[in-house]
């Protein structure tokens, strides 16, 4: 019985964007940094692998909670050919 083909994907899907059209309003910028300083007081120093991914993850969680996500602009190609 031959096998099935096994489909590849290059690419693997990333995480979702940030919206930083947001970053120009101030209001929301001192939230985002007054949020980043409470996030990192409980920064864990066993070793530097682990800060730096405690590091990276608050902020990139912190920045998806307050700006958002970034919409597309255009739509896809799929919705657009049905209209």
């Amino acid at each position: 019985m031959p096998h099935p083909k096994q489909i590849h994907n290059s690419k693997q899907k990333g995480r979702p964007r940030i919206n930083t059209a947001l970053t120009s309003v101030p209001e929301v910028c001192t939230r985002f940094a007054s949020a980043i300083e409470e996030a990192l007081k409980n920064c864990p120093d066993n070793s530097i692998e682990e800060r730096w991914s405690h590091i990276r993850d608050a902020i990139y969680n912190l920045a998806m909670a307050i700006f958002g996500t970034k919409e597309k602009k255009n739509p896809g190609w799929f919705e657009a050919g049905i209209t």
